[in-house]
């Protein structure tokens, strides 16, 4: 299963997005069943490129981003493969960054082996929180923009893993 893509979109910035766009918007307001069918048959950087966009596209504010980590660690289970692929992709950086705010997700919802789901409002009223929560979504934002760049040159240099191109 590989996007179709043009002449044109090789030289786009949105290069790695067009290669797991068609998968990802299949499975928009589906089950996880439904998404998990559709992971199955990726291969393992698309694989990549499904878990991190499926984060990064949800991730535009603070409050997003802490909150949408801790529904991806806590209720979708999704966390570690979104580590993996990055790992998979050679980008350390990201990843490192992913385990901060997981163990600030840990420190403040998890006792013992017990996990508690936060509000996006949460982040509101905890000043602190937010601090901290700010300043690594702020690095991300920086870690995904060259995160992308860097995808983008994997696929330049592994078409066959990801892209079909269209013919005129």
């Amino acid at each position: 299963m590989r996007a179709r893509i043009t002449k044109a979109d090789l030289e786009s910035s949105q290069l790695s997005w067009k290669c797991i766009e068609p998968m990802l918007l299949s499975v928009r307001g589906k089950d996880l069943a439904s998404k998990a069918a559709v992971y199955d048959q990726l291969n393992e950087g698309q694989r990549a490129l499904y878990l991190f966009y499926a984060f990064h596209n949800h991730v535009h504010s603070v409050a997003e981003f802490y909150w949408f980590a801790a529904y991806s660690i806590i209720e979708l289970k999704s966390w570690d493969g979104l580590k993996n692929g990055l790992r998979y992709l050679n980008n350390m950086e990201l990843v490192q960054l992913l385990e901060q705010i997981e163990r600030l997700i840990e420190s403040e919802n998890k006792l013992g082996e017990q996990w508690a789901m936060p509000n996006p409002s949460d982040i509101a009223v905890d000043n602190e929180l937010f601090q901290e929560a700010e300043k690594l979504f702020c690095s991300y934002k920086l870690a995904a923009e060259e995160a992308i760049a860097k995808l983008n040159g994997i696929i330049l240099s592994n078409p066959d893993d990801f892209i079909e191109m269209e013919t005129d």
